[in-house]
């Protein structure tokens, strides 16, 4: 069984379940039916993150600052037009987030098994290395590395 689809493993790695949390993916990707299910007790915001282009003005999640006490970030960071459009994006999730809150970003990370899976295309792929440095300039404070299946992880970051 995939335990990715399934979502089975979200709950056992935050820290505590949210209240008021934020699910952002790329506009690419379809919305995930089962997330609602996850904590029906939370306010949920699931929606495909604002286009950005590299050379515009910052863009802004569509939050208050410190509204939510977890966000998830899914697949999102090979569809950003570059460096700065992530570091704006991660600052953004810093800005949106409750001091102490959890994020989570699940990314296909770019190894050796992505470049056999998916040739050139897996160049826009970033690596562990670089998602780590991305939140650790953002100043979050990384609680765990899960991985959810070969060269996909799960890196929880605390806020």
């Amino acid at each position: 069984m995939n335990t990715f689809f399934d979502w089975a493993w979200l709950p056992r790695v935050l820290p505590v379940f949210p209240r008021r949390w934020a699910c952002w993916h790329a506009a690419n990707q379809p919305h995930d039916p089962v997330l609602p299910a996850l904590f029906p007790n939370a306010e949920l915001l699931d929606q495909a993150l604002p286009a950005c282009d590299e050379d515009a003005a910052p863009f802004a999640l569509p939050l208050p600052d410190y509204s939510r006490d977890t966000e998830l970030l899914l697949f999102a960071l090979p569809e950003l037009p570059g460096p700065a459009a992530r570091e704006r994006l991660f600052a953004e999730l810093r800005r949106t987030l409750i001091p102490g809150g959890t994020l989570v970003t699940i990314e296909c990370l770019r190894g050796a098994y992505r470049a056999a899976a998916y040739g050139l295309r897996s160049a826009r792929l970033r690596t562990r290395e670089e998602c780590l440095a991305l939140g650790m300039a953002a100043g979050f404070r990384l609680r765990e590395d899960y991985a959810i299946a070969r060269d996909t992880h799960a890196l929880v970051w605390l806020g």
